[in-house]
């Protein structure tokens, strides 16, 4: 495994870690400041990954279309009205799952040159060592709301 993908496995470990330690009451809180709250970040870290690699991938993941409708860029929890919006554990499964997704479709996903040129990046590897600084930055996201939601250890589980 080249160290590409020995940063994302660490980073999508620590997500893991990071909302596992939440509960779900805490997960719809957004405090002053913030736009957004703990289930959107998840969900985002989830939604963004799949929207950037999946046309990278010989296997496709398949992610109900409603994630990017609730976790895409533009999209708010103000907006989560009468939506189904899906528990902290099964966004935590799915994140499982992606992590398993990326590191059997490695090959296909690291060699790929871009059809596009993303911020930059112009191939698959160069975009996964982006969204590995995205992910780490949502994480920092949601435990700011938690500090700033008075959660002290954010790494315990919240009751």
């Amino acid at each position: 495994m080249n160290g590409t993908l020995k940063a994302f496995q660490l980073w999508r470990e620590r997500a893991i870690l990071t909302i596992s330690a939440t509960s779900e009451e805490l997960a719809d809180h957004v405090p002053d400041g913030f736009k957004n709250n703990i289930r959107w970040n998840a969900g985002h870290i989830l939604a963004n990954l799949n929207h950037k690699l999946e046309p990278l991938s010989d296997e496709k993941e398949e992610l109900d279309s409603g994630f990017r409708e609730l976790f895409l860029n533009g999209t708010s929890p103000a907006d989560w009205e009468g939506r189904d919006v899906p528990l902290l554990e099964t966004i935590i499964l799915l994140l499982k799952e992606q992590q398993e997704w990326v590191l059997r479709n490695e090959k296909s996903i690291l060699n790929a040159r871009l059809t596009k040129s993303f911020r930059g990046m112009e191939t698959g590897e160069e975009l996964i060592q982006l969204l590995i600084g995205h992910d780490s930055m949502h994480i920092g996201v949601i435990n700011s709301i938690k500090y700033a939601s008075r959660i002290d250890d954010v790494w315990g589980k919240t009751k």
